[in-house]
This record gives structure tokens, sequence and C-alpha cells, in this order.
């Protein structure tokens, strides 16, 4: 994909991180829905619902937006990149996880 293209289709990619992060989700069993999981990413909590499944949402939206931001800058896929995704994904926000840190 071209760096063109990318940014035409940017706002269509950011504007469905939601739906991404649900379905992502309730792969992994969520109790959110879909409505939950946009009150999650935009409030940060539920009342009611399992501290985890929140977590995942929230920690689920940071995966996806570093993800589009590596598909962005076009930059290399290694090691330090999967590591990054990966500590996004379980809530690692320890410094020496992310690309660029020293």
């Amino acid at each position: 994909m071209t760096a063109d293209q990318i940014e035409t289709l940017w706002s269509q990619f950011e504007a469905e991180d939601a739906l991404f992060v649900y379905s992502t989700n309730a792969v992994e069993g969520s109790s959110l829905s879909l409505n939950e999981t946009i009150f999650v990413l935009q409030q940060g909590i539920i009342p009611g619902k399992l501290a985890k499944d929140h977590k995942n949402a929230i920690n689920g939206q940071k995966a996806y937006t570093l993800m589009l931001e590596l598909a962005r800058t076009q930059g290399r896929i290694d090691i330090e990149m999967i590591r990054a995704l990966h500590a996004a994904v379980v809530g690692d926000d320890n410094p020496h996880c992310w690309p660029n840190s020293q």
C-alpha cells in the first residue's frame, strides 16, 4: 500500500478502532457489547462490567493505534516493533518495550 493510499483511508482506519477492539476482544470472550466498548474507549469504565474487559479494550486500542502508526510510517517490522505491539496488548507501559526508546 502506498503512502497516498494510506492517507486516503486513514480516517476510516481511525474510525474503526472501536469495531476492531470489540471484534478482537469478543473472540477472547469479552463481556462488552460494541456500544459498551465504544463507551469504555471514550469514558474509561462501565460500572458492573469486569475490570479485565475494560483493560483489554483500552489496551487493544493502544495496540491498534500503534499498528496504524506502523502502517502510516511504513516502519520496519522487527523484533522491537513486535515487542511494542505485544506490550500494548498486555498493558505493559514500561518504556524499554517501546520502539525508539533508550
